[in-house]
C-alpha cells in the first residue's frame, strides 16, 4: 500500500464510526484530503458522501494557516534538488518556466494577524498610499 492509502484507510476505520461533529482529523489526513479537493473541487463533496473526509470549510481553514510571501520559494527549490540528486544525468534535464501574472493594486485586512497586507514585501509602500489617501 502506498502512503497516501494507508492515510486514507486509517482515516476511513478511525473516523467512520463517529458522528460528523465528533470528527478529528490529523494534519496528514487533512493535506491528503486538501490534495484531492485541489485535484477536483467539483467532485470533493460526491466522495465526501461516500467516504469519512474533513469539510470543505475545514480545509479552507487549513489553508489561511500557510503564509504565502510574493517572490520565489527557497523550500521548492530545496524540494526540487532534493528530488532529482537520485536520477541521471539525462533524466535531470528539464525547463523552470517562469509566467506573469496580471495584479490590480489593492488592499487587504487580515483580521487574524491585524495587518494590512497588499503586493510589497515590507508594508512601507502601503503605509505611504494610506497616508496620501488619508490626506
Amino acid at each position: 500500500m502506498t502512503v497516501a492509502a494507508k492515510i486514507f484507510t486509517k482515516m476511513q476505520y478511525t473516523q467512520t464510526s463517529k458522528r460528523p461533529p465528533g470528527r478529528r482529523f490529523s494534519l496528514e489526513e487533512k493535506v491528503l484530503s486538501l490534495s484531492l479537493y485541489k485535484k477536483s473541487p467539483r467532485s470533493y463533496p460526491l466522495l465526501a458522501k461516500y467516504f469519512t473526509l474533513p469539510s470543505t470549510k475545514s480545509l479552507k481553514r487549513l489553508l489561511t494557516k500557510i503564509e504565502v510571501k510574493p517572490g520565489l520559494n527557497k523550500c521548492i527549490f530545496m524540494k526540487i534538488k532534493n528530488t532529482v540528486k537520485e536520477l541521471c544525468t539525462e533524466d535531470r534535464l528539464c525547463s523552470l518556466i517562469f509566467d506573469e501574472m496580471s495584479i490590480s493594486p489593492q488592499i487587504h485586512y487580515n483580521a487574524a494577524k491585524d495587518q494590512l497586507r497588499g503586493f510589497t514585501f515590507d508594508g512601507k509602500k502601503i503605509a505611504q498610499l494610506l497616508e496620501i489617501e488619508t490626506q
